[in-house]
């Protein structure tokens, strides 16, 4: 390789068989410590290595001597492309009167990582799926392998896990098999959403685990392992369980889409809205999802969500948690198009609190007379939870007049909820007692 050498002001080439100048201060005292930089250009191959890193080494000779009769000070690099070692910078601190040159430390520019980033999961035996993010720093085919590990009774084997592995494609938008002899082509920065089968054996065993490997090449020993996440089994309620989320087929003209979540009840989890990536040729598009109504946009960017007597705006990354007894409704707002397009589609992807992705729903919209017209309305389930989650004088009356018109046929007394208990009069007013009681009925306390 071509080695350069700082000369006191610039870094310039070194000629093979020459010698090297080791630059002074400048200044006249004598037997000054001095230091020598000499760097080597890298190629960043984009592919992971060994994983202990490649060495190299520079030997350094005094002047006169030679290979056979010289003393020779001999340095080793370590070329490490897992997000570990030094980044050096072109610049350099010059040497001073006290001081002398020394190279400069790249704080600013991460360092290279290769490595193929595997999310750990915690999954409950009745989940159906253990489902782990898979992320790429560079464009490269992944192969994937189920081991089991863990000891004794807590190793994952053959009757806790299938045998099937399953990744999502945002082109089909459709969860496919995984074939081992040809891997999944990865690009750049792309996260992959992958899955295994996990099987519900009825026997209470306690935490077992496996480990879904990244490699180079196909086989559990197979080339390089780019990286690895351990899957752990568990019975007590404590993990993730992969959501079902039925496909949706909606008309243009329906003010909103509304998706059911089921299975993951009572758990943790986030929300967000993913383009398709179908190609063009395709004859279902991708849907453009935006803030604004431009005409370009085909919904809009904001979710809500079903707390049981109103729909919450969803913040972008936050945790909620599901009902324990029903399924989450989750709607957001279509932009009506005058020009035909054809279908068009796009996700929902709902993850856990890990980000591990458990469910996708895939809705398509239609402008030819065909598909669901959703009013965006839901029924009211939980009178106290929506009144309970309500903050403004205005959600408040809002949630008291959903109780009152969705309960003009029951007696008088509606619900009874840690808030108070609401009333609805024969006159239709409604009435809530306790501190937090409706700024336009009477308080009652009996």
């Amino acid at each position: 390789a071509a080695m350069e050498y700082w000369n006191g002001s610039a870094w310039v080439p070194y000629l093979a068989g020459t010698y090297a100048q080791i630059p002074g201060d400048g200044d006249s005292t004598d037997a000054e410590t001095a230091n020598l930089l000499v760097r080597v250009p890298l190629v960043n191959d984009i592919l992971l290595e060994a994983a202990a890193g490649e060495t190299f080494t520079l030997t350094a000779r005094s002047m006169g001597a030679t290979v056979a009769t010289g003393t020779a000070s001999i340095g080793t690099a370590t070329i490490k492309d897992d997000g570990t070692g030094t980044v050096f910078s072109s610049s350099v601190n010059l040497a001073t009167a006290s001081t002398p040159v020394t190279a400069i430390v790249d704080t600013t520019t991460p360092p290279n990582d290769d490595r193929v980033l595997v999310s750990n999961v915690r999954v409950n035996e009745n989940g159906g799926f253990a489902a782990f993010s898979v992320t790429s720093a560079n464009a490269q085919t992944v192969f994937f392998n189920t081991v089991a590990t863990g000891s004794g009774t807590g190793i994952a084997g053959s009757a806790d896990i299938g045998t099937t592995i399953e990744y999502w494609n945002a082109a089909t938008a459709t969860w496919v098999t995984y074939v081992a002899t040809s891997g999944v082509a990865m690009t750049a920065g792309q996260t992959l959403s992958v899955r295994v089968t996990i099987i519900n054996d009825g026997t209470v065993e306690g935490p077992e685990t496996f480990t879904l490997q990244a490699r180079t090449a196909n086989g559990a020993t197979a080339g390089t392992l780019l990286g690895s996440g351990i899957g752990t089994i568990v019975e007590d309620g404590s993990g993730s369980s992969f959501a079902t989320i039925a496909p949706i087929t909606v008309n243009e003209a329906s003010p909103y889409v509304v998706f059911t979540i089921n299975q993951a009840l009572g758990k943790p989890i986030t929300l967000s809205l993913e383009a398709t990536t179908a190609a063009e040729s395709n004859a279902i598009d991708n849907a453009t999802i935006g803030a604004s109504d431009n005409g370009t946009n085909d919904l809009n960017n904001a979710l809500q969500y079903w707390n049981g007597g109103l729909w919450v705006n969803y913040v972008p990354g936050s945790v909620i948690t599901t009902p324990t007894n029903t399924g989450l409704l989750v709607r957001v707002a279509m932009y009506y198009q005058e020009a035909y397009e054809g279908p068009e589609t796009f996700t929902l992807r709902v993850a856990d609190a890990a980000g591990n992705t458990i469910g996708y729903g895939v809705a398509t919209i239609m402008d030819n007379g065909t598909g669901t017209l959703f009013t965006g309305n839901a029924t009211v389930t939980d009178a106290s939870a929506a009144y309970a989650a309500a903050t403004t004088d205005a959600e408040k009356a809002a949630a008291l007049e959903l109780w009152r018109q969705s309960s003009e046929d029951k007696s008088n007394i509606i619900i009874a909820g840690s808030v108070g208990v609401f009333y609805k009069a024969e006159n239709g007013s409604y009435y809530v007692t306790g501190t937090l009681a409706s700024a336009t009925g009477g308080n009652l306390t009996s």
